[in-house]
C-alpha cells in the first residue's frame, strides 16, 4: 500500500488552503517520503474547527530552507503566516523549514471522520506486526485520536 501523509492543521489556514491562498505547507520535521504523495488535511478543533478530515492535496515537491541563513522572502506569502511567526516557529534559525507545495486540492462536500483512516504498515504483507488488524494484509490500526504534526497512514482509505 502507498503510504500517504494525514496532517494537522488548525482551521485559519485550512480556509487559506481552500480559498488557494495558502499554497506551501510549512513544517519543522517533514515526511520522509518520495514526491509526489499524497497528504490528508485534518482540521483541528481549536478556533472553531471541524475536528473532521476535510480535504486531501498532493505534495509534488519539498524544499528545505536553512533558517538560519535567514527566512526566504515567499514563505510567508506562500505559507499565509508572518515572517515573525516563521521566526518563531524556526526557533529563530534553530531549526530548518520544509516548504510542502500543495497541488491538486480537494475539498471534501462531506468532511471524513478520523476513523476511516489506517496508520499505515511499513512490514511486507504477512508479516507478524503486533499493529495491524489483518497480518495477511497489513491493516493497521484504525485512528482514534488526530496526530499531533502528521502520521502516515494508508492512501486508499475506503474499507468496504
Amino acid at each position: 500500500m502507498i503510504k500517504a501523509v494525514l496532517m494537522s492543521i488548525n482551521r485559519p489556514h485550512t480556509d487559506n488552503i481552500h480559498a488557494g491562498l495558502k499554497t506551501s505547507e510549512l513544517r519543522t520535521r517533514a515526511p520522509k517520503l518520495p514526491t509526489p504523495f499524497k497528504v490528508y488535511t485534518y482540521e483541528t478543533r481549536r478556533f472553531g474547527g471541524s475536528g473532521k478530515v476535510v480535504s486531501e492535496w498532493t505534495c509534488r515537491s519539498m524544499t528545505e530552507w536553512l533558517m538560519y541563513m535567514g527566512t526566504p522572502a515567499h514563505l510567508a506569502v506562500t505559507g499565509c503566516v508572518s515572517v515573525d511567526e516563521i521566526r518563531r516557529y524556526c526557533d529563530y534559525g534553530r531549526k530548518n523549514i520544509t516548504e510542502m507545495k500543495i497541488s491538486d486540492l480537494v475539498v471534501y462536500e462531506q468532511p471524513k471522520e478520523l476513523s476511516e483512516f489506517y496508520l499505515a504498515c511499513d512490514k511486507p504483507k504477512g508479516t507478524d506486526c503486533a499493529k495491524c488488524l489483518d497480518r495477511m494484509e497489513n491493516h493497521c490500526l484504525q485512528l482514534a485520536k488526530p496526530p499531533q504534526n502528521w502520521c502516515y497512514v494508508e492512501e486508499n482509505v475506503s474499507r468496504a
